[in-house]
C-alpha cells in the first residue's frame, strides 16, 4: 500500500544523487510489519541526578556571579563618575579662591556709612583694606586646601 510506495521513493534513485543499482521493485517488496517487531527494552533509566544536581548548582552559581559583576561594574562606574565630578568642582573652586587676585576686576562694591558729603566715615577706609587682606588670605588659604583635597 501507501507505506511499501513510500518507502520506495525516500530510497529509490530520484532522492540519491548516485546511482543506485536496487531496482524499485525490490525496493516496492519491503513490507513494514511493526506489530512483528519485539518491544524495545529501556537500556538507560533516565538523567543522572547527581550530575543533573552538581550542573545546576554550577549554572546558577555562574549566573549570580554574572549578576554580581555586572551590578558591581556599574556602581564602580557610578562611584568613579561621583568621584572626579567632586573632584573637579574641588579643583575649580579651589582655584578660583587661590587666584583670586588674578580673576578680580579691579573694583569692589560696599555699603559704607558716609558723612553729608559722601565721604566715608572715619576708619571706614581702613578697616575696608583690612577686611579685603583678611577675606583675600581665607580665600587663598580655602582655595589650597581645596586644591590639595582634589
Amino acid at each position: 500500500g501507501g507505506e511499501e510506495e513510500a518507502l520506495a521513493d525516500a530510497l529509490g534513485p530520484a532522492q540519491c544523487p548516485v546511482d543506485v543499482p536496487a531496482a524499485p521493485a525490490e525496493l516496492a517488496s519491503l513490507a513494514l510489519e511493526c506489530d512483528a517487531l519485539p518491544a524495545c527494552a529501556h537500556t538507560c533509566s533516565g538523567p543522572s541526578r547527581p550530575l543533573l544536581r552538581a550542573l545546576a548548582r554550577w549554572c546558577g552559581c555562574t549566573a549570580e556571579m554574572g549578576a554580581h559583576a555586572h551590578a558591581l561594574r556599574w556602581l564602580l562606574a557610578l562611584a568613579t563618575y561621583a568621584a572626579l565630578n567632586a573632584s573637579r568642582l574641588l579643583l575649580v573652586g579651589g582655584l578660583g579662591r587661590f587666584c583670586w587676585r588674578e580673576l578680580f576686576a579691579g573694583e569692589f562694591e560696599f555699603l559704607a556709612t558716609c558723612d553729608a558729603a559722601g565721604q566715608p566715615a572715619d576708619g571706614t577706609v581702613a578697616a575696608l583694606r583690612a577686611e579685603a587682606e583678611r577675606a583675600g588670605g581665607a580665600l587663598r588659604a580655602g582655595g589650597r586646601m581645596r586644591c590639595a583635597a582634589a
